[in-house]
């Protein structure tokens, strides 16, 4: 099989392994089970070559653990601006500059209660649709967790705002 003729065919040849594994998935589990107790020590032995036997409070990882937090609170700011930027690509398909865009064409504030997100304690929140996942906007906390808590539905916000009229001025009105 030559190299050229693997790539023209790649997703063939993927498919083909795919079919076969899985038609002798559970023959080919034995087969490997029946080797590696038939050859235990020729296999912990490969396997300590290979590095796969270690402990966890080697020196080797203790030093990468070091260096890896040291990193971290060297480019704190740094890393957590690239995390957040995978999660909103993760969770919402946005970038950090569609969501900046977002919140600039709100004027900076939650699209329910108007309040500035630098009066708030955290940034605004993504509010989506949890059936479609569309983006509906940016909120507060307050806001979002209210009417994901009537169940985002704009029945159960209207019955809450029926039932708060009735309520105002702590008189009650019966319609």
């Amino acid at each position: 099989m030559s190299a050229e003729w693997y790539q023209s065919n790649r997703a063939k040849v993927l498919a083909d392994k795919k079919v076969y594994y899985a038609e002798r998935r559970e023959a080919l589990k034995q087969k490997q089970r029946d080797y590696r107790e038939a050859n235990a020590e020729k296999v912990r032995a490969k396997d300590r070559e290979r590095g796969r036997i270690r402990r966890a409070d080697t020196e080797q990882v203790l030093v990468q653990r070091q260096r890896a937090k040291d990193w971290y609170y060297r480019n704190r700011s740094y890393a957590l601006e690239k995390t957040r930027a995978a999660r909103l690509m993760k969770d919402y398909g946005m970038t950090l500059e569609q969501y900046d865009s977002r919140c600039a064409a709100q004027g900076n504030r939650c699209a329910i209660c108007r309040r500035h997100s630098d009066t708030l304690p955290s940034r605004l929140v993504i509010d989506h649709c949890h059936d479609t996942g569309i983006v509906r906007g940016l909120l507060c906390d307050d806001c979002n967790m209210a009417i994901g808590r009537l169940g985002d539905t704009a029945a159960n916000l209207a019955a809450a705002y029926s039932y708060l009229v009735k309520f105002e001025d702590g008189v009650q009105r019966i319609a």
